[in-house]
């Protein structure tokens, strides 16, 4: 239990009597020794919880294959956040699961790198509408979206049925534009 003290009791002259840590708060007085190496244990702790912290959000993604060129080219790499979609997110590069009816291809393995084009509710854009034969003006269902590759011969949301929003990892912390926006890579 701690006693408080009476408004008296608060002047300077108390204060740089209190201690060795508040010697240095003291006008004129010098930073105490021990307080440096507390200092840097804090700055310590600091910089291990910043580590811990983006070794848990942060993901290096390494591209394979041709779906997302001329914007990435295989072996490319990303630096992606592990996180939820946002409705900001929409046109930026994503790493997905992938679905279900997606084709397994070893060299890929579990995972895929899209460009995300419709979340729940958006319509569904018109080159998705055409390859899966649904008709015009309907909108992509709760729980769904929609991702497309950059590449015109790309698998993506025009052949796979469903692409459920869980199955989202991680976005990409800076996504390139997509082909013919200012600032897109020009195939070579």
């Amino acid at each position: 239990m701690t006693a408080a003290l009476p408004p008296a009791a608060l002047s300077p002259a108390v204060l740089v009597q209190a201690g060795p840590v508040l010697d240095g708060l003291a006008p004129g007085g010098s930073v105490p020794g021990g307080l440096v190496p507390v200092c840097l244990v804090a700055a310590g702790l600091a910089l291990v919880t910043l580590v811990c912290v983006a070794r848990v959000r942060l993901v290096r993604v390494t591209v394979s294959g041709g779906s997302m060129a001329p914007t990435l080219a295989h072996g490319d790499r990303l630096l992606m956040v592990r996180r939820r979609v946002r409705a900001r997110d929409r046109g930026a590069v994503v790493l997905l699961a992938a679905p279900e009816d997606a084709t397994a291809q070893v060299e890929l393995g579990p995972w895929r790198v899209k460009r995300l084009v419709a979340l729940p509710g958006d319509p569904v854009p018109a080159v998705v509408a055409a390859a899966r034969g649904l008709p015009a003006g309907g909108v992509v269902p709760p729980g769904e979206i929609l991702v497309l590759g950059d590449n015109p011969r790309s698998e993506d949301s025009r052949h796979w049925h469903r692409v459920p929003i869980a199955l989202v990892t991680a976005v990409a912390r800076r996504s390139p534009p997509p082909p013919g926006r200012a600032g897109a890579r020009k195939s070579t």
